[in-house]
């Protein structure tokens, strides 16, 4: 599920979700824009004909099962056509570090094509106008159906993805760009409608070699309306590093801890899951290394949003920082950012009502030592007559809890008692069967 994730650009670009997540997507676009508005005045740049038939946001947008951005806000339509040759076409760039591959995943929905092959959809090297790369074919092969194909930065060398595709129907699309260290071997990898729930699939659906020398970077994407004729709907675009990132991250949407009584409460949840086995908590001090403190199951590959907890109680007085490692089935981690508490020396003593109380048959009592000290906690029935010491020993300051297992004892009302030096408090339980 790689707790989080990336990847054709095919109005979804795969290429990564995120949030608070582990890894974050380098570029997602959903089209949430009023209807009607020209997309170049939503930080797309024109760089071919600009104004001259503009895209412009559509009213609806498209949906795909399992896909993080199927079905949010709008959509835009790009068309291509013979009448009209010099058309607007659009490029939106993305933070990249270094050359590495790129996915891109959308969703398309194409409504026709004319007679002559031709492209909507490629990537760029911004702000080199020549170097395009990718290019999304169309292809009309009769009776209502088409192929989607690829092409490296021309239209005389394709591979078509052999699949007769329908009209009026969407589709998922992930374009990769892969780097293969040396020069005049990278490749690039067309998929439709992959698998959601596992890894990147072994065999592309097509592939073309770029050979046109030393390695590009690869930094934005583009629409393009070009002058032979056809129309589709795009949305959904998402670009990443990494497959994982693509279809349906580990999408960490939040990361909190708050300290109480000297324990540190640690939550976090994903809107989106892909073959998330676990969750490892992991903690350090004083600028130390990170150790594990509790490994939290994690939901395997879900759209719905999940919670998860988790209570770290075994921890004195100082400043920690705690990060989460996400770990899918097959072996990929990804960490998220990290947080910093500070848990404070306690000021006083003080002993918490127990939880839950009423109970049945287990509760869980607390108390805060505000030194070194020994500590005797017992249960005394309802004439404040001893029955059962719970603690008796030397413990550190700080907070501590133990669990009480009343399933030996009646339904009624009882009393624990704690006393440490000249510190005695008292409080009321209830134990009903």
């Amino acid at each position: 599920m790689k707790k989080v994730m990336y990847s054709l650009f095919f109005l979804s670009c795969l290429i990564l979700l995120s949030s608070t997540s582990f890894s974050q997507l380098n570029f997602e676009e959903n089209f949430d824009y009023p209807a009607g508005d020209s997309l170049n005045t939503h930080g797309w740049i024109p760089h071919s004909q600009a104004g001259v038939e503009a895209v412009v946001i559509a009213a609806g947008s498209l949906s795909y099962p399992g896909y993080p951005s199927s079905g949010i806000g709008n959509s835009v339509n790009v068309i291509g056509s013979a009448a009209v040759a010099s058309r607007e076409d659009l490029t939106a760039t993305f933070n990249i570090d270094s050359v590495s591959n790129v996915y891109c995943s959308f969703l398309v929905n194409v409504a026709s094509i004319g007679a002559q092959v031709d492209y909507f959809f490629h990537f760029r090297e911004d702000p080199v106008p020549a170097i395009l790369r990718g290019r999304v074919m169309l292809k009309d092969i009769g009776a209502g159906q088409f192929n989607f194909g690829i092409s490296k930065g021309s239209t005389t060398i394709i591979d078509w993805d052999t699949t007769a595709r329908s009209y009026g129907a969407t589709y998922l699309v992930v374009l990769k760009y892969e780097y293969i260290v040396g020069d005049n071997n990278d490749l690039i990898h067309l998929f439709v409608n992959p698998s959601l729930t596992g890894g990147e699939p072994a065999s592309p659906d097509a592939t073309v070699p770029d050979t046109s020398g030393s390695d590009i970077i690869v930094n934005a994407v583009a629409l393009r309306q070009g002058s032979r004729d056809y129309s589709v709907q795009l949305d959904g675009i998402r670009v990443a590093n990494s497959w994982s990132l693509a279809p349906i991250p580990v999408e960490l949407t939040s990361f909190s801890a708050q300290v109480k009584n000297g324990e540190v409460l640690l939550t976090w949840a994903t809107a989106t899951e892909t073959n998330n086995k676990m969750f490892e908590l992991e903690r350090k001090s004083n600028n130390l290394n990170y150790t594990t403190v509790a490994q939290v199951k994690g939901s395997g590959t879900s759209t719905e949003k999940k919670f998860y907890s988790y209570l770290d109680s075994k921890i004195q007085t100082g400043n920690y920082t705690y990060r989460l490692k996400q770990i899918d089935f097959d072996g990929t981690v990804e960490y998220s950012n990290e947080i910093e508490v500070q848990v404070n020396t306690p000021l006083y003593f003080s002993l918490e009502q127990n939880y839950p109380n009423p109970f049945n048959p287990t509760t869980a009592i607390g108390y805060v030592l505000k030194e070194k000290s020994n500590a005797k906690l017992t249960l005394l029935n309802s004439l404040g007559e001893e029955i059962e010491v719970l603690v008796n020993k030397e413990q550190d300051r700080g907070y501590h809890k133990i669990e009480f297992d009343g399933s030996k004892l009646s339904s009624g009302v009882y009393f624990y008692r704690l006393q440490s030096g000249s510190f005695m408090s008292t409080k009321k339980l209830v134990l009903m069967k």
